[in-house]
């Protein structure tokens, strides 16, 4: 649909490098004509589309908003999203499909502890044997949280049911805020959030799936610090996860001292090894233009633990200083960088590019997508969703992705 905007793109990717975006849209290619619905489109490993983009949820009161997605390796994926089903509130939805874009059941309420207020920013992991975690930022639900909090529910494919919603957080001063999820594919799940218990800081836990506890998972540890920067707002964070349970944690930092970019916002992170210790003493810059501001990490982590970060920066190494442009930058394993400096994803660079979003498909194809503020192609109505296929150093120009110069980026496996 290119009628009014398109917005909040999310991707993921299953084994064989087949990927779904989805975002929040301003027109509907299904019922919704009411407000903002829920859109999902799939791809091939290639960059050809499986199909025409279709409308994700039944209900179509008021708006459906801020969607995230997740694959696993045999390709079935889980959407969810804000649906508004009051005046004022939001509940967390979530739909199921199979890997061919069938929906699996109906329509999901996964917040069940509490009901009212506005459960918002959700995010969603899902393991290789169909079952997914949940979690958002709640005024209240589970657990002796007075504040803002995190709360997490788990579906169980075997039994067709969630578990007990729970608390995400053992820290409970302060809020709790813009939690971000990955797994290994198995029963190992990382959260990340956002915590003003003392200063702003990114938490990080690990928690198992369990069948025989209530809530179907086991925290393994207290949550923990992934900064060392201590002063300053570090926001936004975001996670990836290797079947090997190695992991990337990137986020948004203010004035962070590692690094050259010391005066507004940076992208920062760090390492962990599979039993979960940092791999890195401290804070990693990942961009290279420190100019003005560099924000909303995202990232993505291959089989092997070569990773990417992408984020949206005002300026930018290739020139696109008028407005927010779409930058990325790849890592090996061992965490050296691949790309001397950041590399543009966009060469459309009129109005904001943003909000990226980042997947790995097949043998070292990158996926990148973005809202953008205008268009290359035929969707001149606002916002639009853009995407980018990267192989190896060379664009693959397919229908729905942005064409535009080959890249310097390559990917580089195990040495």
């Amino acid at each position: 649909m290119t009628g009014s905007a398109q917005q909040q793109a999310a991707v993921a990717s299953d084994a064989a490098g087949n990927i779904v975006v989805v975002w929040e849209s301003y027109a509907s290619a299904g019922t919704d004509t009411n407000a903002r619905s829920i859109q999902a489109r799939l791809y091939g490993a290639d960059g050809s589309p499986l199909g025409a983009e279709f409308q994700v949820n039944t209900s179509t009161s008021a708006d459906q908003k801020v969607p995230a997605v997740a694959r696993n390796a045999s390709g079935g994926f889980v959407v969810v999203w804000e649906s508004n089903h009051s005046a004022s509130d939001f509940n967390i939805i979530a739909q199921r499909y199979t890997a061919t874009g069938v929906k699996v059941g109906s329509e999901l309420l996964v917040n069940s502890a509490f009901t009212a207020g506005v459960q918002t920013e959700a995010a969603v992991a899902m393991a290789d044997n169909g079952d997914f975690v949940v979690v958002w930022s709640s005024p209240s639900g589970a657990g002796a949280d007075p504040d803002a909090s995190i709360q997490g529910r788990r579906w169980r494919a075997s039994t067709g049911t969630f578990s007990n919603q729970f608390l995400v957080n053992d820290v409970t001063a302060g809020a709790q805020s813009a939690p971000a999820i990955a797994t290994d594919g198995d029963t190992t799940f990382l959260v990340v959030w956002e915590t003003a218990a003392a200063t702003q800081d990114i938490a990080l836990r690990y928690f198992t799936a369990d069948e025989f506890n209530a809530t179907g998972m086991v925290p393994d540890a207290p949550q923990e610090t992934a900064n060392t920067f201590p002063t300053g707002l570090q926001e936004q964070p975001a996670v990836a996860m290797t079947p090997d349970g190695s992991a990337i944690i990137a986020w948004d930092s203010f004035g962070a001292s590692f690094g050259t970019d010391t005066a507004r916002y940076s992208i920062q992170a760090r390492r962990l090894a599979a039993n979960g210790t940092f791999l890195d003493g401290n804070d990693v810059q990942i961009n290279t233009y420190i100019t003005d501001d560099q924000r909303d990490a995202a990232v993505a982590i291959d089989a092997i633990g070569a990773y990417v970060v992408s984020w949206q920066s005002y300026g930018s190494e290739a020139g696109n200083d008028a407005d927010f442009s779409v930058q990325f930058r790849a890592f090996d394993l061992a965490g050296r960088a691949i790309d001397p400096i950041d590399v543009q994803a966009n060469s459309y660079t009129a109005g904001y590019q943003w909000y990226s979003a980042v997947a790995f498909g097949s043998n070292g194809r990158l996926f990148v997508v973005w809202e953008s503020n205008g268009s290359p192609g035929t969707d001149t109505n606002g916002f639009s969703v853009q995407g980018r296929l990267y192989d190896l150093g060379v664009l693959i120009f397919a229908d729905g992705f942005e064409t535009g110069d080959t890249s310097r980026w390559s990917f580089v496996g195990q040495e």
